[in-house]
């Protein structure tokens, strides 16, 4: 049975509605929390701005690895996109993509933006740390969500090992460039800001 078969078989019109209204509210709570804090953070100097940019093209390295992987037929019952997708309550790749975009720029990076400050290491391992912390949760939470059970293991044994390599690379990207922008702003003289 294919993945778009094994996770349709998952839901029902009641449990669509159900896992509907859990994530509108987990939305609504996570968009109070990041704004608050955000806002806060910024107060303290951190720059969204960069966090922001920075998924972005986190999320771009990781979305053409992800597009090669599939390409190639390596473990195609990983697709995150069309997981995001039936999660979402359709089955339009267009949702997935944008669900993946926005969780990977708007989420991430401005929760990385605040965090950055506090993690141990040079910038890319900041942004590999902070993405084994987004992968655990990408574990205990979505994946058993979108019923691939915990840690994916109904996708196989690899979907663990190759979600957490991807979240590594992605997060690698984030802190890299994070740091990067942070690095020129910092060295920039005074006058020239």
């Amino acid at each position: 049975m294919t993945q778009s078969g094994h996770l349709h078989c998952l839901y029902t019109p009641s449990s669509n509605f159900r896992f509907s209204q859990t994530c509108l509210i987990i939305i609504r709570y996570g968009v109070r929390f990041a704004t608050r804090h955000c806002l806060r953070a910024m107060n303290n100097g951190t720059n969204i701005a960069k966090g922001i940019g920075s998924g972005f093209v986190a999320t771009i390295v990781l979305s053409a690895i992800m597009l090669i992987k599939q390409g190639m037929g390596i473990m195609p019952e990983l697709n995150p996109i069309e997981m995001n997708a039936q999660m979402s309550g359709t089955a339009s790749p267009a949702v997935g993509w944008l669900v993946h975009f926005f969780i990977g720029t708007i989420v991430w990076g401005v929760l990385y933006a605040w965090l950055d400050p506090f993690l141990p290491g040079q910038h890319w391992f900041r942004g590999a740390t902070f993405a084994t912390g987004a992968w655990l949760l990408m574990m205990i939470v979505l994946m058993p969500m979108a019923g691939a059970g915990l840690f994916g293991l109904h996708l196989g044994v690899r979907a663990p090992i190759a979600t957490l390599v991807l979240h590594w690379i992605y997060g690698a990207v984030l802190g890299g460039i994070y740091g990067a922008w942070a690095h020129q702003e910092h060295a920039q003289p005074t006058h020239a800001r």
